[in-house]
């Protein structure tokens, strides 16, 4: 411990010197001086400016209405072990003690404030000042008028309000079946948190559940809850709060079904099978034989997929379709289809033999004949 010249009292409004950011919970108190011999009791006033500090910045305990004479005027925190010594202040002969630990980190003035600079949490806790008459044998410790607070002057800190945004585990919920749970990031001590939808408060449902910080808000078996979410964190310095996060409940698909003009085919046309729905946001694939169909060059899909174009079909096109609609969450497959294609036949008729046609022959009256019928099936 060393002694130092007085300090000068801070320049400038307190306002300018200590710019509140976060939070140093304290409170304006009373100090009650008394003595053994019955004198009339002094009281002085101290208060922390200002009476929220974020960590980082300063925060000065004033100590207001001094007696004009005191002996000795000495500030401590307490620890697990009882109490530290800071600083003190004796204005015969004008000097002031600091602790070496705290030589850069506080400074006393000559009207015995405390200006405690680049508050950490490690500065948070309980504060006692103790005032000593000139006979040095006389003594009164700081008592303070709150009935929250007990007797000590309390200091509590804590860090800057980070940007708040959600997390989730499933951002794309089936409904009536998935449950989800948001989360409001990062966790933050001393932060009390508080969830709005569509910058609505969340009205109470069994639905919904908050855990125990209310940082987590859980939606089990989603329904209808689709939309912007936001969380707000908020402590004594004020607020901020997330941007929207959507929120999207997907409904299961319902199964769809296949429009064909005619499941019967002549070969050598084109067929048209359209897949049905009434779901939206949704794909179509198509699938033959129960496996997923091959594109060729006789084949053409609409822009969504929902239509598919066979182009002069072939006996080989025949056998069952089926259309499959899906979305985030799940998928359905239409009742399968039988696609029948029937074979295009040509007929010619010959003589023994020989390939002339018989229209080609002159007819011979009284002649045998002998006539074969060949049939072919015609394909590209």
């Amino acid at each position: 411990m060393r002694s130092n010249p007085i300090s000068s009292t801070p320049p400038g409004p307190l306002h300018q010197l200590l710019t509140p950011d976060i939070f140093l919970s304290s409170l304006l108190v009373s100090l009650l001086t008394y003595w053994n011999s019955p004198i009339t009791a002094l009281f002085v006033t101290v208060e922390a400016i200002p009476p929220i500090v974020a960590v980082g910045n300063s925060v000065l305990l004033a100590v207001h209405d001094m007696p004009l004479d005191y002996g000795l005027f000495s500030w401590y925190k307490e620890v697990n072990s009882g109490k530290q010594f800071i600083a003190s202040c004796t204005p015969r002969p004008n000097s002031i003690a600091l602790e070496a630990e705290f030589r850069d980190k506080v400074e006393m003035y000559r009207n015995v404030s405390l200006l405690i600079r680049n508050v950490s949490k490690d500065e948070g806790g309980r504060y006692r000042a103790k005032l000593t008459d000139l006979k040095l044998d006389n003594q009164a410790f700081a008592r303070i008028s709150s009935n929250t607070q007990g007797n000590h002057l309390s200091v509590v800190s804590t860090t800057p309000l980070p940007k708040t945004n959600i997390t989730t585990n499933n951002s794309n919920p089936m409904e009536g079946e998935d449950s989800v749970a948001l989360m409001c990031e990062p966790e933050t001590q001393n932060t009390a948190y508080l969830w709005r939808i569509n910058d609505q408060s969340l009205s109470e449902e069994s639905r919904l559940k908050l855990l125990e910080d209310n940082r987590t808000l859980i939606l089990l078996s989603v329904s209808k809850d689709s939309g912007n979410y936001q969380c707000e964190v908020s402590n004594p310095l004020g607020s901020k709060i997330s941007d929207p996060f959507q929120l999207d409940v997907i409904d299961p698909v319902t199964p769809p079904s296949i429009q064909v003009t005619n499941t019967t085919v002549k070969d050598m046309i084109s067929v048209f099978l359209t897949c049905l729905s009434k779901d939206t946001g949704i794909s179509i694939h198509w699938f033959f034989k129960g496996q997923r169909v091959e594109i060729t060059d006789r084949m053409k899909l609409s822009q969504n997929n929902s239509t598919l174009q066979i182009v002069s079909v072939r006996i080989e096109d025949s056998g069952d379709y089926q259309c499959e609609v899906s979305n985030q969450v799940s998928s359905k497959r239409s009742d399968p289809i039988q696609l029948d294609i029937i074979v295009s036949l040509s007929t010619e008729c010959r003589i023994g033999q020989r390939s002339s046609f018989l229209g080609s022959l002159p007819w011979v009256m009284s002649s045998s004949l002998v006539l074969f019928c060949f049939i072919s099936s015609i394909h590209l």
